[in-house]
Formats: C-alpha cells, sequence, structure tokens
C-alpha cells in the first residue's frame, strides 16, 4: 500500500530543517533522532494519516507503477497551478483522474498480491490491512497495462474486459456478480481504468485484510449474443497481469476525502523533550516577532520511509513561529 499525503499537518520532531533567512542558498541542518524519538515520529505521522501502522517493508514498490503514478501527481500539485499546465496535466492523466486528484485529501494505491488462472477468468487478490479508516471514499479504480498486440496488429476489433466480484454460496461453487467492465480495442497501449468504487465500499464494510477480484475478456461482438461462450486469452489482447518487471502491474488507487476522521490525531500528555533543543538553529530570529510561515524539509529516505510514502528527495512543508 502506498500513501501521497495531500494534507500534511506540522510534525512535532523533524529529520530536517531549512533556514528561512537564507532563501537563496538554504541550509540544511540535520537533527540526528535518537531511536524512540524516530519510532515515535513515526507513530505520529501515522495517525495523521489514519494508519493504524506501517506496512510492511517492500524494496521493490518503489519502482511499481502505482508508485510512478503517485509520484506523477505529487509533482503535478507542486507545480504552480497554470491554465497551459492544467491543460498539460489533463491530456497526461486525463480530465477525470485530474477532477478526482484536485477534490481528494488522500491517495492511496495497492498493488496486486497474487494472481490466478483458470479457465477463462483470472483472480486479483489486493491487499487491505492498515487501510486508512474512512467511508469518504469519492472513487476507486482498477488499473490495467496493455501492450501493444502483435497477433491483431492493425486490427480494430473491439474487446470487453468483464470484472466479476466472488458470492458465497451454502453448498456448491462459488457465483460470479458482475461489478464493471472496460471496452478496449486490439491496437490500444496504454494504461486502462475500470471503475470499481462500488465494489470498493463493499471492500472497506467487510473489514477484511485481503480481497478478490474476477477477470476476464472476451470479443465484444461475440459477447452482445452469448457473453459466456467466448473469451480471449491475455496473450491475444496484450493485457498484462503478471510480469517479470514491476512496472505494468496491476494496481487500485483510491481517492479519499477528508471527513475529520482522516488525519485525527489523538490528544496526549506533553512528552519530555529534555536533551532535544528543535529550534536552537533559529536563535536569530527575533523572539517578540510576528506569526510567520517558515519552510522546512522532511526527507522520507532518511526515516527510512520511501518504501511507502510517495514524494521526492527534499519534501517542503512549513510551520508557524512567532506571536
Amino acid at each position: 500500500m502506498n500513501l501521497l499525503p495531500l494534507l500534511i499537518s506540522c510534525l512535532q520532531i523533524l529529520p530536517s530543517l531549512t533556514n528561512p533567512n537564507e532563501d537563496m542558498c538554504p541550509r540544511e541542518i540535520p537533527i540526528h533522532l535518537t531511536k524512540k524519538q524516530r519510532e515515535q515520529l513515526q507513530q505520529d505521522f501515522m495517525a495523521m494519516l489514519g494508519v493504524s501502522k506501517r506496512p510492511s517493508f517492500n524494496p521493490e514498490i518503489i519502482n511499481r507503477s502505482s508508485s510512478k503514478f503517485l509520484l506523477d501527481v505529487y509533482k503535478f500539485l507542486k507545480q504552480e497551478v497554470t491554465s497551459k499546465r492544467v491543460k498539460r496535466a489533463a491530456l497526461y492523466f486525463g480530465e477525470e483522474i485530474l477532477n478526482k486528484v484536485q477534490t481528494s485529501d488522500l491517495i492511496v494505491s495497492l498493488n496486486i498480491l497474487k494472481l490466478t488462472s483458470k479457465g477463462k477468468y483470472h483472480k486479483l487478490a489486493f491487499p487491505l490491512k492498515n487501510f486508512p479508516e474512512s467511508e469518504s471514499l469519492i472513487d476507486a479504480e482498477l488499473r490495467l497495462y496493455q501492450e501493444e498486440s502483435t497477433q491483431y496488429y492493425g486490427s480494430r476489433s473491439m474487446y470487453k474486459i468483464s470484472l466479476y466480484t466472488p458470492i458465497e454460496t451454502k453448498s456448491g461453487p462459488i457465483k460470479l456478480k458482475k461489478v464493471g467492465e472496460k471496452l478496449t480495442t486490439a491496437e490500444y497501449v496504454g494504461w486502462l481504468s475500470i471503475d470499481i468504487s462500488y465494489l470498493f465500499r463493499l471492500w472497506l464494510k467487510s473489514g477484511r485484510s485481503l480481497e478478490e477480484i474476477y477477470l476476464s475478456v472476451s470479443p465484444y461482438a461475440s459477447s452482445q449474443k452469448d457473453e459466456g461462450s467466448h473469451f480471449t486469452s491475455l496473450e491475444t489482447l496484450g493485457l498484462i497481469l503478471q510480469s517479470s518487471t514491476s512496472q505494468n502491474l496491476p494496481y487500485i488507487i483510491s481517492f479519499l476525502k477528508n471527513d475529520n476522521k482522516l488525519f485525527q490525531i489523538n490528544l496526549r500528555p506533553p512528552r519530555d523533550t529534555s536533551g532535544f533543543e528543535m529550534f536552537e538553529f533559529m536563535e536569530d530570529l527575533e523572539a517578540d516577532t510576528g506569526c510567520s510561515m517558515y519552510p522546512y524539509k522532511i526527507s522520507f529516505r532518511e526515516l527510512m520511509w520511501d518504501d511507502f510514502i510517495i514524494a521526492p528527495a527534499g519534501y517542503t512543508s512549513a510551520f508557524c513561529r512567532g506571536r
């Protein structure tokens, strides 16, 4: 699971700070954290994101397609908003995705955990452990990558990708209920997005740590007549569900809205901060200055969180100081 925090609150202990008086050549002043301080900082940050505990470490996640998507979103949000840049972003992300990004407070991605294929169906499993607890889901979509199909190169044939959720029965095999579909052509190359918001809300209510979704591909013309008698192999269409590299693997992207449950920090008694003077580097500032915003820079790599928090090196935010 990857997190992209779109609303950042002030942290009480910071890994590195930028001197606000050196705007032209900012000077980084490192703050060395003890193991206990680092653990407490991590707990505070997880509480701010609405996550119960840190996701399991997986260095491969950094290079996955979901991480690249979130980093591209972050770079767009960091840029100065102009009409030209919005138009370029709309062409890159798609106008629908861009609208979801701009109305979201938190974006969470889920990487595929396991793939099982049997007959016409392909079962994709996704982990939901430690997912932020909130009912304010704006939208969720499954993203699949389709590469060039050599078998049907130049063909304009249309295909339908169907998604199903398993329904338990008292006896006999499980039944499948269709929850989404997407039309594509043999010559298409790129990412496909399928809306699974309805299914994702059911997942969040179930409270299970692992959920499954079934997928099948069929020619669109035949599916109009008899959906169950025809199906197409993934190789024929060029749809990638598993690969030796992690750059084009399926993933789920979810957009969440802050309903005062996300980012909620439980009140606690003051901690003992003896021996840890956070603002010694600001002695040159006058104590009676008015309240102002000062920049600080966070390195998630120094905190060893760069495998699950998506942000470039030197994440810049701000804090208030003064009267």
